[in-house]
């Protein structure tokens, strides 16, 4: 669900109506929305039902790896429909547009691969088999083809032009958010201030220089 709703909300540019089961009021031109500048608009990132696309793309990532591991002892008639669940996942966690989920995921892929083995055992003779690597690899790369010519220049903005107004905000961002987390591990190193109390160690720490606020989403877990 959480994938199609993603994709929904990237390809439509705004909200699909599901303020019921707590989606985000999305506009692109909205204050706090999470977007990318490229081609002199800016375009929305997926949502899903989350408070932001980092998070949605560390669930659907996530997802995926479970998808994966639930498909060894899957019955071959069901296999079809979790395949398809997961390419719409799959795509949920592209138009998330999230680095940080996109480089977990590769990173999980690895680690799932390297447990597993998933070659050994397989006949590659096997005519049935090579058809079915031809079918897949076919799919993989008509499938980057057809969203890197379509979305390049967003992936361009997003990996290459770190140095794009957003972007370097973004980064600053996050500089300034690396700091104030270091800061409350130099204090309590071991313990921590407890799975929930980030903010409240945060606000309980600055003095009469009070901030406007703080950020909590790359602080996630």
């Amino acid at each position: 669900m959480q994938g199609g709703l993603a994709v929904a909300q990237f390809l439509g540019q705004g909200s699909v109506g599901l303020s019921w089961l707590g989606e985000r009021a999305l506009d692109p031109e909205g204050q706090g929305i999470s977007v990318i500048e490229a081609g002199g608009r800016r375009w929305l990132r997926a949502y899903g039902l989350t408070a932001h696309p980092n998070v949605l793309g560390g669930y659907l990532g996530m997802s995926l790896l479970v998808c994966l591991g639930a498909l060894r002892s899957m019955s071959h008639r069901l296999r079809p429909v979790l395949w398809a669940a997961m390419g719409v996942g799959v795509l949920g966690l592209f138009f998330s547009f999230s680095r940080s989920a996109w480089l977990g995921t590769a990173v999980g892929l690895a680690y799932l691969a390297w447990v597993t083995r998933p070659w050994r055992g397989i006949e590659w003779r096997s005519a049935r088999v090579q058809r079915a690597l031809w079918a897949a690899g076919g799919l993989l790369v008509a499938g980057g083809l057809v969203l890197g010519i379509a979305y390049g220049e967003l992936l361009s903005a997003r990996l290459l032009r770190l140095s794009s107004p957003l972007e370097a905000t973004s980064i600053r961002e996050r500089a300034e958010d690396y700091g104030q987390a270091w800061g409350l591990i130099r204090v309590v190193p071991l313990k921590g201030v407890g799975s929930g109390y980030y903010l409240a160690a945060l606000w309980a720490g600055v003095g009469e220089d009070r901030p406007p606020g703080f950020r909590t989403v790359h602080n996630a877990y």
